[in-house]
């Protein structure tokens, strides 16, 4: 496991991402720097939540480099993952998916889950893990 730098920036260089054969980023060069805050604008389906999966490691790249505190989101995913919060726009969860089978998905992004934290969370939540998710 390899640590991060808190004070390096988040890089993409050449970075590029294919979809059922369409090109949504193609050649992505970016830097934000330690302390800057960076806005993603463009339409809907233009690669914005793409490239944000990919700087996080929850979506591997086509082409190109990427680092985050020093670090290979391809690779070093999960720990990056524990110094950055990334709150997706939308659940992509299929609707006739239990609560079960949802929380069965949790435990690779997650690297201090245990069964006392999905209780936690059905008790808190008052879920059913037997309840569908849509």
């Amino acid at each position: 496991m390899s640590a991060i730098d808190s004070g390096a920036p988040i890089r993409a260089d050449g970075i590029a991402r294919r979809f059922d054969g369409r090109m949504v980023l193609d050649g992505v060069d970016l830097e934000v720097p330690q302390g800057s805050v960076t806005a993603l604008l463009g339409r809907n389906a233009s690669g914005k939540s793409a490239l944000l999966r990919i700087l996080v490691g929850l979506l591997p790249r086509t082409a190109g480099t990427a680092r985050g505190g020093g670090l290979d989101p391809a690779r070093d995913g999960v720990e990056l993952r524990r110094h950055v919060g990334y709150v997706a726009d939308r659940l992509d969860v299929s609707a006739c998916m239990r609560v079960s089978g949802w929380l069965r998905f949790q435990p690779p992004f997650f690297p201090t889950w245990s069964g006392t934290t999905e209780r936690g969370l059905l008790e808190l939540l008052s879920l059913d893990p037997m309840s569908r998710t849509e």
